[in-house]
């Protein structure tokens, strides 16, 4: 029914229909059989950790046994009250009924400390989770620190001139020294300390001396990032009040 509306009742010109042979296959008898590998049920339970609670090993403290049998009793005993007083009895007449009643038999111990198990399980799997992804980001930005070292900052700064300003960058006395701060700047590369004299702690302004000529400002953000700003105008946007000083004349 739900695939009526689609395509045609002739095989050899509707699209679905050899779709669908990959889904279902369709026996001589008239019986079919379900290719699971089509459908995403086994990925997600992998992914989202979908098992089965009956294979699952029993992890509840005496503790939490007790707590969960409470709360489940206490949610009963509060559905219960609810629904008598939906058919108009009284305060005191629900108070009266719910007493009568032993609540301990109302719940299925066995199901509610089952499921209760079962959703321990999930929060512990979750929470190994979101330590796996703390540790694969961890590793990443290892990775990513350690790629992005002085000699990939200056062949992408090669690349910019060549492929977005049509120029290749010319590297030469007037500015080497420049050049070489931006790169060990932006890798972090603590030669930018101890051969450059400079210092992390600070943004960079560099200062170009013809007014027509291309100038850089490289802003260090508190936060770890770092913006790259070009402008034909000697006006440089001062983000800091302190800067790593660099004169370059052009």
């Amino acid at each position: 029914m739900g695939l009526s509306p689609y395509g045609d009742m002739d095989k050899q010109t509707n699209p679905y229909y050899k779709k669908l042979l990959n889904v279902i296959d369709l026996k001589e008898d008239g019986s079919y059989r379900l290719n699971m590998d089509q459908f995403l049920f086994r990925k997600w339970a992998g992914k989202y950790n979908l098992t089965d609670p009956s294979d699952e090993e029993y992890i509840l403290t005496e503790e939490e046994e007790e707590s969960v049998i409470f709360n489940a009793i206490e949610a009963r005993k509060k559905h219960t009250a609810w629904k008598m007083a939906d058919y108009g009895l009284s305060a005191e007449e629900t108070l009266k009924k719910l007493a009568e009643i032993d609540f301990t038999k109302e719940v299925d111990r066995d199901a509610v400390l089952k499921a209760a198990n079962s959703a321990k399980h999930q929060d512990l799997w979750h929470k190994e989770q979101r330590v796996k992804e703390k540790e694969a980001a961890e590793k990443a930005r290892k990775e990513l620190e350690e790629r992005c070292d002085a000699k990939y900052m200056f062949s992408l700064m090669k690349w910019t001139s060549r492929n977005e300003f049509g120029k290749d960058l010319v590297v030469n006395e007037n500015n080497k020294r420049f050049i070489t701060a931006i790169c060990f700047f932006l890798s972090r590369d603590s030669r930018f300390e101890t051969e450059l004299g400079f210092s992390f702690k600070k943004g960079i302004l560099v200062h170009v001396l013809t007014l027509c000529q291309l100038e850089l400002v490289v802003v260090k953000w508190e936060l770890g990032w770092y913006w790259m700003v070009h402008s034909r105008l000697a006006l440089c946007l001062l983000m800091f009040s302190k800067y790593n000083q660099m004169p370059l004349s052009m």
